[in-house]
């Protein structure tokens, strides 16, 4: 998978599912709520919560914060 895909460490959930990654945690601590330490780059792809598949729901719950910070 990482050689064909270009996914680190092989795995399809763009990294490992462990307890460190779970729920809000992912992709890390600094990033959780879809907002990076960046200003106006947020994450919305199958690497956040709650990621794996392609269900969408992380792109939907990056815009819901998105506008709920706009409207602030």
């Amino acid at each position: 998978m990482e050689e064909r895909y270009n996914l680190p460490g092989g795995h399809w959930h763009h990294g490992e599912l462990q307890a460190d990654q779970l729920l809000i945690n992912r992709p890390v601590n600094a990033a959780t709520g879809y907002a990076t330490p960046l200003e106006g780059l947020y994450l919305a792809s199958a690497g956040s919560h709650p990621g794996g598949g392609i269900s969408g729901l992380p792109g939907l719950l990056a815009a819901r914060q998105i506008l709920s910070e706009k409207r602030a």
